[in-house]
């Protein structure tokens, strides 16, 4: 709550601080077309602009929120809710980005020249120290929603989809056991969280793009066609997980190696799908495409109908 009305109220501010959308108008027509024209995106950048919602059905995360559902009323208001509180947020992030730009018209001006400080530097510049707080304890709220969530689905799939049901099938694990390895395991999640943060080279946005795109990849086909369609076979969909993750790896940085046995995925993908190179893209229609071919040709599970009727009925 508090990191959405951060991201209603600051560009408000700016906006007033700066007299009106004049200012903003300006600087966007002195720093190039680019901002202002409708045509300055080709059909390869637009499409994978739109390919980032292809990561929202694989984030385990954003899942659970649904699965927490009763009914389907309960459903289809979560999905107004989320539209619009996602349309909101949206709106607020671009305009601090463009009130950024009339405020700090040189990337020099902020912080180790990092374009991702805009937020909390607009903040400091236009708030005083009090309300800066709250910018910072919105910013550290939004970034503890997603990051427990994650460590809690990552610790609960180690220990329960790894652990319980792989390597202690069929032997009674105490919960004491269980609550042992999951603190283990969350543990361990954090230190390479730590471990990738210190060391790595791109912004924050480009390495949360690629997660949030190997996520969709791997698991957005899996879940909609097993939720649709009653063809799909366990087979299709490990098969699907498996070449929808190494076609968004390949596609965002193929290994040197991989060179001599493999083309130029990027460019391949970026020829097949006219120009689109967000990764996320071919990813989830790779995957899409390997689930449904594989389950055409292996066996779909027992009384799937009845699983169908099953689910329907519980979620009225």
């Amino acid at each position: 709550m508090f990191m959405f009305l951060s991201l209603i109220i600051l560009p408000i501010i700016a906006i007033i601080g700066l007299g009106g959308f004049g200012p903003i108008l300006d600087t966007m027509h002195a720093q190039g077309a680019g901002f202002t024209s409708i045509w300055t995106f080709g059909f390869g950048a637009i499409v994978g602009l739109l390919g980032i919602g292809f990561g929202s059905p694989g984030n385990p995360h954003i899942l659970v929120r649904y699965m927490s559902l009763k009914n389907v009323n309960e459903m289809r208001q979560a999905a107004l809710i989320g539209t619009i509180w996602n349309v909101v947020m949206g709106w607020g992030a671009i305009m601090v980005g463009l009130a950024g730009r009339a405020y700090f018209p040189n990337i020099s001006m902020l912080p180790g020249e990092n374009s991702e400080a805009i937020f909390t530097t607009l903040g400091e510049e236009i708030l005083n120290p009090f309300f800066m707080g709250i910018l910072l304890v919105a910013v550290l709220a939004a970034i503890m929603s997603s990051a427990d969530s994650q460590l809690l689905v990552g610790a609960s799939a180690v220990v329960r989809d790894i652990y319980d049901k792989i390597f202690a099938k069929g032997k009674e694990v105490s919960q004491k056991k269980l609550v042992l390895f999951s603190r283990i395991s969350i543990a361990c999640f954090m230190l390479l969280a730590v471990w990738l943060a210190f060391s790595a080279e791109q912004f924050v946005f480009w390495m949360v793009l690629f997660a949030f795109g190997g996520l969709g990849a791997c698991f957005g086909p899996a879940l909609i066609l097993s939720l649709y369609w009653k063809g799909t076979t366990k087979a299709g969909v490990l098969t699907g997980m498996i070449l929808g993750l190494i076609t968004v790896i390949l596609v965002k940085k193929q290994p040197e190696w991989t060179f001599a046995f493999l083309p130029d995925v990027k460019a391949l993908f970026a020829k097949i799908l006219f120009g689109v190179t967000y990764e996320a893209v071919p990813g989830f229609l790779v995957a899409l495409l390997a689930t449904v071919l594989v389950s055409l040709f292996t066996n779909k599970p027992v009384n799937v109908d009845q699983q169908f009727i099953d689910i329907k009925s519980k979620s009225m």
